[in-house]
């Protein structure tokens, strides 16, 4: 079962001369799902004799948030050149889960050796200026981009597995 929403926003503003302008993005969107599983593993002689039998549940639930926002600004210096430059920021949040079962008769039991759960923060903020002239059949374009990304993982543990991070922190 999948819950989705997306919501985007664009602005563009005209300032003074032709093609001269600023235009803003605003991005958000979550993603959730859940995912209920079932596993059957059987193993069968060549007479069709089965030796052994396991079944295994899962339910895998996900969720995900997006939030993105960009701001562009284009200065057309003549017909042929012109500048750009631009910020953008995201952040990214994730959530999954992991939690399988084995089935004995009619009893469950966690199986630990599946099961997880991953937590995931990620930031990124980022800053570019181009300028671009067109000689002829012949673009040229210059520019320079800096980003700084910041992220985070989690991957929670379980009585036979061990916790564990991932960071750029």
């Amino acid at each position: 079962k999948f819950r989705n929403k997306t919501y985007d926003l664009y602005w563009k503003n005209a300032i003074g001369k032709k093609g001269k302008n600023i235009y803003a993005d605003f991005d958000y969107a979550t993603y959730n799902s859940t995912n209920n599983q079932i596993f059957k593993n059987s193993v069968t002689t060549l007479n069709d004799n089965l030796t052994s039998f396991d079944q295994t549940l899962g339910s895998v639930p996900t969720s995900i948030e997006i939030f993105g926002t960009k701001l562009d600004y284009v200065n057309p210096i003549n017909d042929n050149s012109k500048w750009e430059a631009g910020l953008k920021f995201s952040r990214t949040l994730t959530d999954n889960i992991a939690d399988y079962k084995s089935v004995l008769t009619i009893d469950t039991t966690p199986n630990y050796n599946l099961s997880n759960r991953f937590e995931y923060n990620e930031k990124i903020i980022a800053a570019y200026g181009s300028y671009s002239h067109q000689i002829g059949k012949v673009g040229l374009q210059f520019g320079l981009r800096a980003e700084h990304t910041q992220l985070e993982g989690y991957q929670y543990g379980n009585p036979i597995i061990k916790d564990s991070t991932i960071s750029n922190q």
